[in-house]
């Protein structure tokens, strides 16, 4: 069971990401990045998930200020879209690379996971074994060195 932090405000995502995942994992829901990396501060997590459009923070200094942080940059952390949109379609790939770029561990977009008001269970689990194997073998570079 991972200790798994979601910056999500969208009351309809988060509560089907709490339904798709609590009984697997043990969650905590902030919805500003802010108290997000105020949460990480205080609280060690397995796994950060994010939604990329955020109303109250800018994803990419999010990203940015967790790479920056020696104590946060082995976070891994997992992004998705929630937007169903055909501009949201169009940025997929761009927004998969920057992400990535700024450190996520993976992208999603939501067409690719989500089933009505439920997430694809086995796709979004798939998403988190690689992430937590990802951080584990950061976190075991950085104590190496």
């Amino acid at each position: 069971m991972a200790k798994i932090l979601i910056l999500q405000e969208q009351p309809t995502e988060k509560a089907a990401l709490k339904r798709s995942l609590e009984t697997r994992h043990e969650l905590k829901f902030v919805s500003r990045a802010d108290d997000a990396l105020l949460y990480l501060k205080d609280q060690n997590v397995d796994l950060v998930i994010t939604r990329v459009h955020l109303d109250y923070g800018n994803l990419f200094s999010f990203l940015k200020a967790l790479k920056d942080d020696p104590q946060l940059s082995a976070t891994p952390v997992i992004c998705f879209c929630g937007m169903l949109s055909k501009c949201a379609s169009v940025q997929h790939e761009f927004l998969m690379n920057a992400t990535r770029i700024y450190g996520a561990t993976d992208y999603l977009a939501l067409e690719h996971f989500c089933k009505g008001d439920d997430f694809n269970l086995e796709l979004i689990c798939q998403s988190i074994e690689r992430s937590l194997t990802a951080g584990n073998q950061d976190m075991q570079e950085n104590s190496a060195n």
